[in-house]
């Protein structure tokens, strides 16, 4: 079975919350989901750059903005940060976040970060960001703090939720086994999604707990799990092809191979950068060598921005 690379994991988490921030909202706060409405949701942290003197700086991981059902405000911006490594200063940093985001939009926020590595707390819980001058508080600020180590990978697995079967794979879970078992079959017989989501969702899962670590296996739940990783393999690559063979059929097998490659790029490349200006996609149809395409297709994940391909 071909291995595909493994996604960044920073690429990995903001690709989840781009395809299913309203699931991953409603799973953990589903009473401020509640107060959302969704089909009002427009991405909006590409915008989000900081001009500073030694480099363009993105501000936020995920940054959306909502209109709320009803009150006041009507529109509000929703930020998502993951952290994986610095526990101890993330309270001052979302703060910073904060006050960034309410500088350059003006837009009240409701702040959220996702901890991947063990806190040792409460696993959802609202934090308090304070400072104070002596004994008086001048400025307080709250966040929810989703701590996805602390939570129970068991429980989630077993859930009829695709995005709960997924995000269980980072949780903690004393049968490993029939957890990705149960978060697999949740995932593959979900009648709402699309073939490539249930691709991603299994790629997903499979970065962060692989069959290779899974111990005393039967043969039969062995053999289930490789057919649906191999039925489901999120390769951007052979998801584009898929795709072009249907746009490039009426062209011929070669023309359908490069219109594939053509649509893998531009997934990638919103998973990376968010939406892709119209620019880089008039560049890209340029395009017609296979080779060419094939060679930045292999170097989306090590850029820092659109324009540093190789076009």
């Amino acid at each position: 079975m071909r291995e595909i690379p493994r996604m960044p994991h920073d690429a990995l988490f903001k690709e989840l919350l781009r395809r299913f921030l309203p699931e991953v909202v409603t799973l953990f706060l589903p009473r401020q989901a509640a107060q959302i409405k969704w089909e009002t949701l427009q991405f909006v942290d590409k915008e989000l750059v900081m001009n500073l003197p030694e480099a363009l700086k993105r501000i936020a991981d995920v940054v959306a903005e909502v209109e709320r059902k009803s009150g006041e405000p009507e529109v509000i911006l929703l930020h998502v940060e993951v952290e994986a490594s610095r526990k101890e200063t993330i309270a001052g940093r979302m703060f910073e976040y904060y006050a960034l985001l309410r500088l350059l939009k003006k837009r009240l926020v409701l702040p959220i970060v996702m901890m991947l590595l063990p806190v040792g707390d409460d696993e959802i819980r609202l934090r308090v960001y304070e400072e104070r001058i002596g004994e008086d508080v001048h400025m307080s600020m709250r966040f929810w703090q989703i701590n996805l180590r602390d939570l129970a990978g068991d429980v989630y697995a077993q859930r009829l939720e695709p995005v709960a079967a997924a995000l269980s794979a980072v949780m903690p879970t004393e049968r490993r086994v029939e957890a990705r078992l149960a978060s697999w079959r949740t995932i593959v017989n979900n009648e709402r999604l699309t073939w490539e989501e249930k691709c991603y969702l299994i790629y997903f899962t499979d970065s962060y707990l692989p069959l290779s670590v899974l111990e005393n296996i039967g043969e039969d739940v062995m053999s289930e799990l490789i057919n649906m990783k191999e039925d489901f393999l999120y390769d951007p690559y052979h998801i584009g092809l898929r795709q072009g063979r249907e746009e490039g059929r009426e062209e011929g097998r070669e023309e359908g191979r490069v219109v594939g490659v053509r649509l893998a790029i531009e997934e990638m490349l919103m998973a990376r950068f968010g939406e892709v200006e119209d620019e880089w996609r008039e560049r890209l149809r340029g395009i017609g060598d296979e080779g060419r395409l094939l060679a930045i297709l292999g170097m989306v994940w090590r850029v820092e921005g659109v324009e540093e391909l190789p076009w």
